[in-house]
Formats: C-alpha cells, sequence, structure tokens
C-alpha cells in the first residue's frame, strides 16, 4: 500500500481511537472501487452496536470525512441513502452537513473547505491541504465528531431524518 494511504489510515486509528470508548469497534480499512478513479477512495470503517462510522479519504474530489449510518441486524448495510427514503437501504449522514444543519461550522475544526464543490480549482486547492496537514484535518473531524457528534455515536440516531431532509434540500437549491 502506498505510504501516504499508510499514513491515512494510521493518523485515523490514532485520532478516532476515543470510538473504543464508546463500544466500537474498527473492522476493516481498504481502498475501494481501486480499479475506477472518479469512485476510488480509502476508507477506515467503525462498527458500533446500531450505528457504523466511515472515515473516507475520496482521491477525485479531494475530500477527507466521515459518514455515520444504521446499521442493518447489526451490519454494515450494503447500500446507504443520503436523503430519500428507501426499502433496502440504511439512513446516513455525512459530518461536514450535520455541521451545516446545526449552524455549528468551525473553521479551525473543517480544514477542508467547499467539499460540495468540484471545479478543478476547488479540488486542487484541497489537495493542496490534504498534503501540507493531513494530520490537521483529521484531527479536526475526530474533535468536530466527539463535539456535534456525542449523541449519534452514543446510538441515537433520531436526527437522521431531519438532517437528511436538509441534505434534499441543499441539493434541490443546487440544481434550481
Amino acid at each position: 500500500m502506498d505510504i501516504i494511504l499508510q499514513e491515512f489510515i494510521s493518523e485515523v486509528n490514532l485520532k478516532f481511537a476515543f470510538l473504543e470508548e464508546y463500544g466500537y469497534k474498527k473492522i476493516e480499512d481498504n481502498i475501494e472501487n481501486e480499479d475506477y478513479y472518479p469512485d476510488s477512495e480509502v476508507v477506515v470503517k467503525y462498527i458500533g452496536d446500531t450505528v457504523g462510522i466511515e472515515v473516507y479519504w475520496y482521491f477525485a474530489g479531494a475530500n477527507i470525512g466521515v459518514v455515520f449510518f444504521e446499521l442493518q441486524k447489526g451490519e454494515i448495510p450494503v447500500k446507504k441513502i443520503f436523503f430519500g427514503e428507501s426499502e433496502d437501504a440504511s439512513r446516513a449522514i455525512n459530518l461536514y452537513t450535520l455541521a451545516k444543519y446545526l449552524d455549528k461550522w468551525d473553521n479551525k475544526l473543517f480544514l477542508l473547505k467547499d467539499v460540495d464543490n468540484v471545479a478543478i480549482s476547488e479540488i486542487k486547492k484541497r489537495e493542496k491541504v490534504i498534503k501540507e496537514n493531513m494530520s490537521g484535518i483529521i484531527e479536526g473531524l475526530s474533535t468536530a465528531v466527539i463535539k456535534l457528534a456525542a449523541n449519534i455515536i452514543s446510538g441515537d440516531t433520531s436526527i437522521f431524518n431531519d438532517v437528511m431532509h436538509y441534505q434534499s434540500e441543499l441539493i434541490k437549491k443546487q440544481f434550481s
């Protein structure tokens, strides 16, 4: 595995070790969709009693982030849905969307800016930040999880519907 990918995994293991205090177990870290760069990412997965957490680095978009999702029968679901409804997918939310929904965006914690902006110029800016301060990015995200998602990592997903609705509204605005 590439040295920078190992650095990412090591940093996530270190900075998200606090999840063990909440009963989470790291279950895997791997590169997903390695054969197709536009979808490839490295993902570190944690599993609790009812909630799963993925810390990801999506290469093509130069985005490092955190996703929370509901487990299905104690297992990681095959499909996740971030807005709308689905019978065969688990509800999921992104830490960035949660922070915006709660109006708790903190530039000191969220070092990657405009993560939803896929313009090449913005991706290049995020790539530079990742190259220069991957550790700080991951540290900020872990602190944001503690500050903003304590209820979620304790198993309370009651906020998911509201955050998913907010995500849906953001998408509608983007395309109107």
